[in-house]
């Protein structure tokens, strides 16, 4: 600790001089470091030059949606733009970007629609609301209906669901619904696929069968983090989670892109576990019931008699 440490000055082609640490054991009389970092910091300052001039020029396109920024301020939502202004005060109880002109934002337990100018389009009528793509916002009323919004009109609200019907709904029932939307934020979503199995089979095996055929699907994906990576979490979880009349109820848990996705890799990891499970005889269970008539039993007992 008591050592000294020399500083020279080390000459670069830019003529620029910069201060280069010679420790006393080094026996090297011009290092190369500084001249080789310089460069390297040179190149990245013409890097995020770059980068931060495409950013500017995608902002302040015509065409972007994107110039206005969501921003929290004393737990109250508004937007801003890329200079930082203030330009729709924050009033709401959450935002979400602007698309198509439209940004969802919530105030009163509701979700409804303003445009740029922070004037409200649709009026809040949505537990939650997702942002529009070519026209249309896919959302989630209730349990039964799912799909895009395709209109909303002071009486009604019409839904194309992915059987490309229109579902015209009342909007009494929108305002005394849960709606769950399945695209609000998120770009991907976690399948349950929930499959009993009876008592007397390999429990560990048929985990194993599950989780070997989700993860060989195209549409499965790995939204493990690398932490979990490393901790050896695996990338298809399946749980037992409960005990059944006459199964072992299991469920795994599988990531994929969006809902058509999703429904898409149920169906068919559904389908290759039902012929996996058959081959390694690994049972599905059904109820079995067995069944009394009241004349056998009346004549079964006299006979004892």
């Amino acid at each position: 600790m008591d050592e000294k440490v020399r500083i020279r000055f080390v000459s670069l082609p830019s003529h620029r001089k910069v201060n280069a640490m010679k420790c006393p054991n080094c026996k090297l009389e011009n290092p190369p470091t500084a001249m080789v970092c310089s460069r390297i910091y040179s190149l990245l300052k013409l890097c995020c030059l770059a980068i931060i001039l495409i950013f500017q020029a995608a902002c302040t396109s015509s065409n972007s949606d994107n110039y206005l920024f969501p921003i929290e301020q004393d737990n109250k939502w508004g937007f801003i733009d890329q200079s930082g202004k203030v330009v729709i005060e924050p009033q709401f109880d959450s935002a979400d970007y602007f698309s198509e002109g439209l940004a969802p934002v919530s105030f009163g337990g509701k979700w409804g629609y303003i445009d740029k100018t922070g004037s409200v389009v649709i009026n809040p009528r949505f537990d939650h609301a997702g942002k529009f793509s070519e026209g249309l916002a896919v959302v989630r009323i209730g349990d039964k209906y799912v799909g895009n919004v395709d209109d909303i009109t002071l009486r009604h609200t019409i839904i194309v669901n992915f059987e490309n019907k229109k579902i015209i709904i009342p909007n009494s029932i929108i305002s005394n619904e849960t709606i769950i939307n399945d695209s609000l934020g998120v770009s991907k979503i976690c399948r349950w696929i929930d499959i009993g199995i009876s008592y007397d089979s390999d429990m560990d095996r048929a985990i194993e069968i599950i989780q070997e055929e989700a993860i060989k699907h195209p549409n499965c994906i790995d939204n493990r983090t690398e932490d979990e990576k490393n901790s050896g979490v695996p990338q298809v979880i399946v749980r037992l989670i409960s005990f059944g009349d006459f199964s072992i109820n299991l469920r795994a848990y599988v990531w994929t892109e969006s809902t058509p996705d999703g429904f898409v890799l149920h169906t068919d990891i559904n389908k290759s576990i039902k012929k996996r499970f058959d081959e390694e005889g690994i049972e599905i269970p059904f109820p079995y019931r067995t069944i009394v008539y009241k004349k056998d039993l009346n004549e079964n007992t006299q006979a004892e008699n």
